[in-house]
């Protein structure tokens, strides 16, 4: 006789092994970076270490969100600078993402609580969608999720026009041009489905669960025990084994972890296990290699789950513009990032403090100059240093 997971096990157990790739879908490489200097004003540089849009310098910010301006705002009376508000710093920016990116705007400068509202600017620095979301996500398919009451979610154009309305009670994004939605937030009565980019309903709200599209597949929750894959016209795939949970595909394979606490392998479009499941952590295949775990130590394998790079490494990340971010240090007071190309190869010294992937040319690593002070920076592929902060104290 089989056992059957309870509900709510068997749901957190398949958001805990898709979440993952969720959080890593793919994004077009960076153009513009985020910084901070050493007041905490935030601005943005290109791949050069040019500052080429910063905080507005100009006239209080709540006009250039009025006027649509152009970061640095000037007024339209006069169009002549005053001085900066003492609150701008109660602005905040995020990265850009489909071309624009969020900012967070208090509503109430010098209260002792937050009143933050968000809009998206673009890569000119104009404001185009004004701060009037209580919360919003980036931009991905050219949609963004939005928030206005607790529970009720739906999404935004690039203009701001609300595209669907916020009936949704959970919902992850947009990929490949479908996005997961629930209407429902109570685990044992989750009526999940999928919906395109107008709204309309592609896969009616009978699910317990369901997550992003990736490579074509998503997968999906029947009910409390049993778990499949569909692809876009909705058609199920293939079902998983009773105890066996897969994760998002990328390049053709997606991880596939035998029991709760299990190791992991890989898994084809077709379910077939192509790569035994004898690893402690498996990350997706980026660039033809995926990071994995095995006795405490990090490597990477190709496809055939062949041992490319050896297990050497405390941890790492994902391959990406040729590289992989890699530490041989297990004290987080002891630098040990740099930087391994795909054969293995040391590429940027392992000193660092922390190391970032790489994504439009720089990556963001912290450099630890003494034990007192720690260096942001953005280097290149060659290690070398286009962007610097000032050291700030611990």
């Amino acid at each position: 006789m089989t056992t059957r997971l309870p509900r709510a096990a068997a749901l957190c157990a398949l958001l805990i092994f898709s979440a993952a790739g969720a959080r890593a879908q793919s994004k077009e490489p960076r153009k513009l970076f985020l910084v901070e200097d050493e007041r905490g004003f935030e601005s943005y540089i290109d791949r050069t270490g040019r500052v080429v849009l910063a905080l507005p310098d100009g006239p209080d910010f709540t006009e250039s969100v009025r006027g649509g301006l152009r970061w640095p705002g000037r007024r339209e009376d006069d169009g002549e600078r005053s001085s900066v508000p003492s609150y701008r710093t109660r602005v905040g920016l995020g990265d850009f993402s489909d071309g624009l990116a969020r900012f967070s705007f208090d509503l109430r400068p010098g209260a002792r609580a937050r009143h933050v509202a968000y809009g998206f600017i673009d890569e000119t620095g104009r404001v185009v969608i004004p701060p009037v979301f209580r919360r919003v996500d980036d931009f991905r398919d050219g949609r963004a999720m939005f928030e206005n009451e607790p529970g009720k979610r739906g999404y935004i154009d690039k203009t701001g026009k609300v595209v669907i309305e916020p009936v949704y009670r959970l919902t992850w994004g947009f990929s490949e041009g479908l996005a997961a939605a629930c209407l429902e937030n109570n685990v044992d009565d989750s009526k999940c489905g999928y919906i395109d980019r107008d709204g309309r309903v592609v896969h009616p709200f009978t699910l317990y669960a369901a997550m992003h599209f990736s490579d074509g597949l998503a997968l999906i929750g029947i009910d409390g025990e049993r778990t499949a894959y569909v692809d876009k016209s909705m058609r199920v795939v293939f079902r998983m084994k009773e105890g066996e949970y897969g994760g998002q595909f990328s390049e053709g394979l997606a991880t596939i972890r035998v029991g709760v606490r299990g190791p992991f392998g890989y898994m084809d479009r077709t379910g077939k296990v192509v790569i035994p499941a004898h690893y402690d952590e498996a990350r997706e295949f980026s660039e033809g290699l995926a990071l994995v775990s095995k006795n405490g130590a990090y490597g990477f394998i190709d496809r055939t789950g062949k041992v490319v790079i050896p297990f050497q490494y405390f941890y790492g990340s994902s391959f990406s513009e040729g590289l992989a971010a890699v530490t041989t240090s297990s004290d987080w007071q002891v630098p040990g990032w740099g930087y391994i190309d795909r054969a293995g190869n040391v590429r940027v010294p392992l000193k660092l403090d922390y190391a970032a992937p790489f994504s439009g040319g720089l990556a963001g690593i912290d450099r630890v100059t003494d034990r007192q002070n720690i260096t942001d920076a953005y280097i290149d592929a060659q290690g070398r240093t286009v962007w610097e902060k000032p050291a700030r104290k611990w």
